[in-house]
């Protein structure tokens, strides 16, 4: 073969390659949304109760904090192309089993088996581009990463509407299937070993894993029982979070001590950049995990959108993101100075919590487009630059290992986002129904009057009695609604107010330019 003929070939394998660890971490993010997204759906299709189904997210959570826990000690014994190869394998499979699902113990065990395949894909395929590629090519490889990550975002809300609104709740478990499998294949093909560079990883404990395992599971459970239990049982919420913290603080300590740990927890808290990225990290993953399980309940059960037009408006901040994060990776050499973008980023994110506590009943979609807009100009500005930032001149271990810390932080507070969404706005809907409740009596000429008008509308096909009561139960339903559509408005006010803390705290910090 000549020497262009072999130069082309080269670089067709690396693009091949870069396409691969993308497609990767896209097949995590598709699945993980879509199930976010068709979760009402899947929760009425098994049957399972509000604490069943938030059991079924606590058990892939500490699934997939498990595996990235693993993940580098695993890769260094079967190579990172068996390991990505099994990974997915073992995803597909867990898709079938959530499709095939009949009541939530099933679904519970089998989104935990599919934890164990896609809990660590993203980590990996991380790591594997700082292991497959040299540096000046690092930067081509993270602009595909890229597409991956955010391209899945957007198909998530789009194919899971598609699935739902045409076939039943278990299509958006098939349809992982196939993806899945064509990913393991192209993995065995394309993904090197790289064992040879791996042998000298952590020992494995069973006992230190098993102590963490159920840390972590104690802390989950808290976590989703919080919604439930906040103001009946919160002594026994406190129990839970005090065992669980020693058996995780526990295992954290003996891996700071110990001589090879899984996480080399000493080296990371030595990098005081690193700490406050990771904490930035935090930060960002509660405000997008918290806004992304808030937003759907506000415009489907607050502003009455069809599910169809939800997924069409998250497309669109899931479009903003791509197309400006491809952006910034291609003009990033030109730029010295990180920090004002970050800033920026928060700025957006201010200005798009702010516009939905604006918001009103009857709101047009052309005005909803521009806080989507500012979301995905905020998911970029707010990420990308802090990810460079905290991981900037690290070498390839302290990468490795800080890398797998953070998606564990990841995993935590997704799990702990939707708690305390789930606790915030069960008390912001009390207080607002408190409020509303004295106006709804006889003694209120508009209360009277809305009932009086329903009460006419449904006594054209009801007797006058049953006509009554239909109209007081919705003049009941609409003061609901408006409490939640408060409520709503009220934590996306307060989460404005936390995005211009984020500002006023990366304006005035030193360490992160």
């Amino acid at each position: 073969m000549s020497t262009w003929g072999s130069m082309f070939a080269h670089r067709t394998r690396q693009r091949v390659l870069m396409a691969v660890i993308a497609a990767a971490t896209g097949i995590e993010m598709l699945e993980n949304g879509m199930f976010v997204f068709a979760s009402s759906h899947i929760a009425g299709g098994v049957g399972a109760a509000p604490e069943e189904y938030a059991f079924v997210s606590t058990l892939y959570a500490v699934a997939g904090i498990l595996v990235i826990l693993k993940q580098r000690w695993l890769a260094a014994r079967l190579g990172y192309r068996a390991f990505l190869t099994g990974a997915l394998t073992l995803m597909a499979f867990g898709a079938a089993l959530c499709g095939m699902a009949h009541t939530p113990g099933e679904l519970a065990v089998a989104r935990f088996v599919l934890g164990l395949g896609a809990g660590s894909l993203f980590t990996a395929s991380r790591i594997l581009i700082n292991l497959c590629f040299a540096p000046e090519l690092r930067l081509r490889a993270l602009l595909i990463f890229t597409y991956g990550f955010f391209g899945a975002q957007i198909s998530a809300p789009l194919l899971a509407s598609y699935l739902v609104d045409h076939f039943e709740w278990s299509s958006v478990f098939f349809a992982v299937v196939p993806i899945a499998l064509a990913g393991a294949f192209a993995s065995w093909l394309v993904i090197p070993d790289f064992r040879e560079r791996l042998r000298e990883e952590g020992e494995f404990e069973v006992r230190g894993i098993v102590f963490f395992a159920a840390g972590v599971l104690f802390v989950e459970v808290m976590m989703q029982r919080s919604r439930f239990d906040f103001f009946s049982n919160p002594l026994h919420l406190l129990e839970l979070c005090l065992v669980g913290a020693v058996c995780v603080i526990g295992y954290m300590w003996h891996q700071y001590s110990h001589h090879k740990p899984l996480i080399d927890f000493r080296v990371l808290a030595r990098n005081p950049v690193y700490v406050l990225g990771l904490g930035g990290y935090a930060v960002y993953y509660f405000f997008s995990y918290s806004t992304s399980y808030l937003f759907p309940i506000y415009m489907q059960q607050g502003l009455n959108w069809s599910v169809e037009h939800t997924g069409y408006l998250q497309a669109v901040a899931s479009v903003t993101s791509l197309v400006v994060a491809a952006i910034y990776t291609l003009a990033r050499p030109k730029f010295v100075q990180l920090k004002p973008f970050v800033l920026l980023g928060y700025l957006c994110l201010l200005g798009y919590a702010f516009l939905l506590s604006q918001s009103y009943p009857g709101v047009s979609s052309e005005w909803l487009i521009l806080p989507m807009v500012l979301s995905g100009l905020g998911g970029v500005f707010a990420m990308i630059p802090i990810a460079e930032l905290t991981f900037r001149g690290m070498d390839e271990y302290v990468f490795q290992h800080g890398y797998q810390t953070k998606n564990i932080v990841r995993q935590l507070v997704s799990s702990m986002s939707v708690s305390v969404m789930s606790v915030l706005m069960q008390d912001r809907q009390a207080v607002f129904m408190h409020q509303l409740t004295p106006a709804m009596t006889p003694l209120n000429p508009a209360y009277n009057a809305a009932v009086s008008q329903a009460q006419q509308a449904f006594g054209a096909s009801v007797d006058a009695t049953t006509a009554s009561h239909m109209a007081s139960a919705w003049v009941g339903s609409l003061a609901s609604q408006q409490a939640l559509v408060l409520a709503c408005v009220n934590v996306f006010f307060g989460f404005a107010c936390l995005a211009a803390l984020c500002a006023i705290f990366m304006a005035v910090q030193r360490r992160l330019r």
